[in-house]
């Protein structure tokens, strides 16, 4: 993940409790990227993002967006973040069921 923005969009916000231990990670010290995470106000992510992205390398980052989709997401001022990352947003009925089936790979 070195030098990319991950958005995930987690339509289901199945993922949520797993962000807040990354969030937490972290803050700790233990989890290498930022990890920003919507929990309900635009602001507060906007604050989040403030310290992102402003130097001339590029930087790592995670932002969690559960409850949204690609379509829902695209009309948020958080787009431009978007596409300039890397997307991730399949819901976990669907990872369950294509790593049980083994057509899910690490990439």
């Amino acid at each position: 993940m070195r030098g990319t923005i991950v958005v995930w969009l987690d339509r289901d916000a199945s993922f949520t409790a797993f962000v807040n231990r990354l969030v937490a990670r972290r803050a700790a010290g233990d989890f290498p990227a930022p990890v920003a995470a919507f929990r309900g106000s635009f602001l507060d992510l906007l604050f989040q993002l403030e310290a992102q992205g402003n130097g001339l390398d590029r930087q790592q980052l995670l932002i969690h967006m559960p409850g949204f989709t690609r379509r829902a997401f695209a009309a948020r001022r958080c787009w431009n973040s978007y596409e300039a990352g890397t997307h991730f947003g399949p819901a976990l009925d669907t990872l369950v069921r294509e790593t049980a089936t083994a057509r899910r790979h690490a990439r």
